[in-house]
């Protein structure tokens, strides 16, 4: 069974503590458009640091 890359990305980014989040964002973003996967990038890239409250919520879900 195939996996969504972008829910795999969104998985690891959502785990880390928002201030790694953007630099770790743009690291996956540029990774995928190094593999020729603008479209992937795109979407990556479009992910939103989550806030301190959005992040606490995550972590005890």
């Amino acid at each position: 069974m195939a996996t969504d890359p972008v829910a795999e990305a969104a998985d690891a980014l959502y785990a880390l503590v928002p201030e790694e989040f953007t630099a770790a964002r743009n690291a996956r973003a540029a990774d995928a458009r190094s593999a020729s996967e603008p479209a992937l990038a795109k979407e990556i890239g479009a992910l939103r640091r989550p806030s301190p409250s959005a992040w606490i919520v995550n972590r005890l879900a």
